[in-house]
């Protein structure tokens, strides 16, 4: 059922989009234009569940939709200026540098690694591993302990960034200045 339905006076959904004064209900909260909706399943069934599910394929075989979506989006952005589609502009800009990217490193990964050149070879590829957020700043603002000379992470400092990450919206630099200058 399209999300603009109300109730008539019987009690029945009424789908049409007007009220009583026979004026389209476009300035409620609930109502988005059909066509608008279909383009959002679009981005969804385009960009997102491909990302999701690491389909690079797909993906880049779908960038051939790229430009009808951002023309789409341009002529919605000025037919229906209430609703605020920035979002799925950002979105598709992001898909966009994303899979360029992507497409960037399989070619690098093709010439250095010789992939094509007729002999046996085995690249293997795997998922990068990351460390706790807390680690990982550690190991950015002190620098990596020597593990090898029987260093260790200092753990008062882990947890000093532990409470700073509690702070909404603290930035890098501000755990970066607070612990430089309490170490």
């Amino acid at each position: 059922m399209p999300r603009n339905v109300s109730l008539s006076l019987t009690g029945k959904p009424n789908t049409s989009g007007t009220i009583l004064s026979g004026n389209k209900i476009i300035n409620s909260n609930n109502y988005i234009p059909s066509e608008i909706a279909t383009l959002k399943i679009n981005i969804m069934n385009t960009i997102i569940l491909p990302f999701n599910s690491k389909n690079w394929k797909i993906l880049e075989e779908n960038l051939v939709f790229i430009d009808i979506i951002k023309e789409k989006l341009l002529s919605f952005e000025s037919k229906y200026p209430h609703i605020n589609l920035q979002m799925y502009n950002d979105l598709v800009e992001a898909y966009e540098s994303t899979i360029y990217l992507h497409m960037e490193v399989i070619n690098l990964e093709t010439q250095m690694y010789g992939l094509n050149n007729g002999s046996a070879n085995m690249l293997i590829k795997t998922v990068m591993l990351r460390l706790k957020p807390e680690l990982e700043l550690y190991n950015l603002i002190i620098g990596r302990p020597k593990f090898n000379l029987g260093e260790t992470y200092d753990t008062t400092i882990t947890n000093k960034i532990l409470l700073l990450l509690q702070i909404e919206n603290i930035t890098f630099e501000q755990i970066k200045n607070n612990l430089i200058t309490n170490v």
